[in-house]
């Protein structure tokens, strides 16, 4: 006859090896994207951030970027020399390292793509890096810019038919406009510091999500939560940054947010179906605070919105 010894609370509670699954990756491909994940990469001062590598066709831009992690695509097929803004050629040189890319992808279950469209590694390449992830079921959120009027009708059609592939292949794409550039910093502001203002908030966006998935906050966040914003965007988020002191705290960072360039100075928030908010504050950020702010957010949105807060 077998006894049964009723199981002790610190039996049933003991904390077991659990894997925390938050492998994340930033992959900046072209030499545009590859230049905005290595001053993605710099708006983290601490080092604590995400996995970042540069997928380029170009071997001397690489060898230029500051970025540790490199990997050359198209050995045969460009021979390390570009493109030459044609995206079949981006595509046939990331055709070429299928097993290498995704043996690198499937290392992780978020991948933040970053492209400039209307050129041929960014448009080819990225489209096909992106087509990968979801044979790979692994989440991909692709930040891609879309150049300025006067760099022709050639490479704007491009971009625009490379944003409707990257759409049908990434889980969700985050359209910058570059012309948005002229209301995020003043017109006299030097190209170089305007895109990286730009690139600013691209990290700003990405560190939010990393530590909504990493840190341990009041209210969290999960992969399954940051897949169903993707799915409810019909292929296309926006996002936007904004932040305030003292006794108006919530005001001014409501006032930034709506005001944002990236989210068409607020009229995109009246299309929206689902809403992620972050909120980071001291000790003194009180329930009135996120009560009136989230309100706010949502009041905007369509009627039903669904709000994924952390």
């Amino acid at each position: 006859m077998m006894e049964y010894a009723e199981p002790s609370r610190q039996q049933l509670f003991r904390k077991t090896e659990i894997e925390v699954r938050n492998r994340v990756l930033v992959m900046g491909v072209g030499s545009a994207g590859c230049n905005m994940a290595a001053h993605v990469r710099e708006t983290w001062d601490d080092g604590n951030g995400p996995d970042v590598i540069a997928v380029n066709t170009d071997a001397q831009a690489l060898a230029a970027c500051s970025l540790d992690r490199c990997v050359l695509l198209g050995k045969t097929a460009t021979q390390g020399m570009g493109t030459a803004g044609d995206p079949d050629a981006g595509r046939m040189a990331a055709e070429e390292c299928t097993d290498e890319l995704s043996d690198l992808i499937a290392n992780y279950d978020l991948v933040f793509l970053l492209v400039g469209l209307g050129g041929g590694t960014g448009t080819g390449a990225g489209r096909y890096i992106a087509s990968l992830a979801r044979k790979l079921d692994v989440l991909t959120l692709c930040f891609a810019t879309l150049p300025f009027p006067f760099e022709g009708d050639q490479r704007i059609q491009l971009a625009e038919e490379g944003l409707r592939n990257l759409q049908r292949e990434a889980d969700a794409v985050i359209r910058l406009a570059n012309e948005k550039l002229l209301d995020l910093v003043d017109p006299q502001t030097g190209l170089n510091s305007a895109f990286r203002a730009s690139d600013e908030q691209v990290g700003i966006c990405i560190a939010t999500i990393w530590q909504l998935l990493t840190d341990t906050g009041v209210i969290n966040l999960d992969f399954a939560d940051i897949r169903q914003v993707a799915q409810r965007s019909g292929g296309l988020c926006q996002f936007g940054y904004g932040e305030g002191r003292g006794s108006r705290r919530a005001s001014e960072a409501l006032s930034a947010i709506t005001s944002h360039p990236y989210l068409d100075k607020g009229a995109s928030l009246a299309e929206a179906s689902a809403l992620m908010i972050n909120m980071t504050g001291g000790p003194d950020l009180t329930l009135a605070d996120i009560q009136g702010l989230v309100g706010q957010l949502a009041g905007k949105a369509q009627a039903g919105v669904r709000v994924f807060m952390g």
